[in-house]
């Protein structure tokens, strides 16, 4: 008859085993930022971080209108 301690030793043995062959199985990771760190010149990389930003900006106007307006609806008393 198999104890419990037995059968739980097995167990941490099998996930053990499971886990060294998922190490194994997983390709390193390829950081994309560091890539284009490396790649692109400091002035390209301020350029492109400037129009990102310039993006969320007009993403933000866009939410505040979309906000004024359901604000707007339901001051007047109707419902979605």
């Amino acid at each position: 008859m198999v104890t419990n301690e037995e059968r739980l030793t097995e167990m941490e043995q099998r996930l053990a085993d499971l886990e060294a062959e998922l190490r194994a199985r997983q390709r390193p990771r390829i950081r994309i930022g560091g890539l284009l760190r490396e790649m692109l010149p400091p002035d390209v990389r301020s350029h492109m971080r400037n129009a990102q930003r310039e993006r969320l900006l007009a993403m933000r106007v866009y939410l505040d209108r979309a906000i004024a307006r359901v604000d707007t609806t339901m001051d007047d008393g109707e419902t979605l």
